[in-house]
């Protein structure tokens, strides 16, 4: 009985961080959702609080980039934790700035902190378990934690706990409370053989690992397609909250479960799909994922009508969800380990570079109207989806030429 209670307690270096990418899924659910709200709290406007994100989105890109000139020389697992450290840093100054200058900084610096993280930890987890099966566990565990973080703040707000009325900063405490949980458990992960593999690597440089990941035509047409992807996904996601309380006007508690709602029916989708996901093709992937958004957005503009707008949403979080091991995993898998922390620095560079630019068109665009947002969303969407059927040819016939 000792011995089946201790392998209980007993956690894999995977569990590990798995942990601590449900810790800090968690904390990033509660405040990537409810960030631009506590920006509007304290005075700021949609066109100010885009301005913020997308400028803290473009410096989060030029800092990957830096990172990826060290990625032969720095150990993936200290640059989660230091990611994690100064993402609690930049709570902790929140909770007590009252000027807007600097709370322009710390936001930057805690945007930056998240992003990093989310370079890194897919890399380090695969120094443990570089499959298919540990690519779609890791995907799940993002999003069921973020999914768990809205739910519990979406059911808080308002509620009195004590003296005290939990608000955005309770959200906020919240958030801080688990990223510093990520860090502790972060602690336990020890992989000997990752160190090693890391001095190893530290001989290659930076200028042959870069020759090696561009030698594929594959690898060097995805990551262009990363930035026009993101500049569509940061022109409908990066302000949604706004959206749904400023334009569709809900209030903050019945976004979140609308936001819960449409997630859950995407983890649904996702599920049901990731059983016959081997035998779905790429192609089909993407006309399942994008098509399917671009289409009924176009019925949302055409038709100008609010209830047609909430069911585009929808369908947007639950097209945001599925088949995701398919249009980037297919991509991503194909990397070699040495050089997955290089190629998602990057990847995430690019990345964070179209959600910025995609911030800061949505904050112009929204400025006119709802529609003229959903119009320019959609012309970036049927060009993403012509470049991916154009990069799945690319990786076919690549692969002919290998055999």
């Amino acid at each position: 009985m000792k011995k089946r209670i201790k392998s209980f307690l007993i956690f894999s270096n995977e569990d590990i961080l798995m942990i601590v990418l449900a810790c800090l899924s968690f904390s990033g659910g509660i405040w990537s959702n409810y960030r631009q709200l506590w920006l509007e709290n304290i005075g700021l406007n949609v066109g100010e609080i885009a301005r913020i994100l997308s400028v803290s989105l473009i410096c989060s890109a030029v800092i990957s980039f830096l990172i990826s000139i060290l990625s032969n020389k720095v150990r993936i697992k200290d640059v989660v934790m230091i990611s994690i450290l100064f993402r609690a840093v930049s709570f902790i100054y929140l909770f007590v700035l009252k000027s807007i200058f600097w709370i322009k900084v710390f936001i930057l610096l805690g945007v930056m902190s998240e992003v990093i993280f989310s370079i890194s930890i897919w890399p380090l987890i695969a120094t443990v378990n570089k499959s298919d099966k540990a690519y779609r566990k890791h995907v799940l565990v993002n999003y069921i934690s973020k999914d768990v973080a809205v739910v519990a703040c979406a059911f808080l707000l308002g509620v009195s706990i004590g003296n005290y009325v939990f608000d955005l900063n309770g959200s906020m405490f919240f958030a801080l409370v688990t990223n510093l949980m990520g860090a502790l458990f972060l602690m336990f992960f020890k992989n000997n053989k990752n160190e090693k593999k890391d001095k190893r690597f530290e001989s290659i440089g930076f200028k042959t690992s870069i020759k090696k990941l561009f030698s594929s035509l594959t690898s060097k047409f995805y990551l262009i397609i990363q930035f026009v992807s993101n500049v569509s996904y940061g022109m409908l996601f990066g302000l949604m909250m706004l959206i749904l309380t400023n334009y569709i006007e809900f209030d903050i508690s019945f976004a979140s479960i609308f936001i819960i709602v449409s997630n859950l029916l995407g983890s649904l989708f996702t599920s049901l799909l990731s059983k016959v996901s081997d035998e779905i093709s790429v192609k089909l992937s993407v006309i399942l994922k994008y098509g399917l958004r671009a289409l009924i957005m176009i019925l949302a503009v055409i038709s100008n009508n609010l209830y047609v707008y909430i069911i585009s949403i929808v369908v947007m979080y639950i097209t945001s969800r599925i088949l995701d091991d398919k249009v980037n995993g297919t991509y991503l898998n194909r990397i070699d380990t040495e050089n997955m922390f290089l190629f998602g620095n990057l990847r995430y560079f690019l990345v964070s570079l179209g959600d910025g630019f995609g911030v800061f068109v949505a904050g112009i665009m929204l400025n006119n109207s709802l529609r003229f947002l959903f119009v320019g969303a959609v012309f970036i969407l049927i060009l993403q989806i012509i470049l991916m059927f154009c990069l799945d040819n690319v990786r076919i016939k690549e692969d002919k030429l290998k055999i």
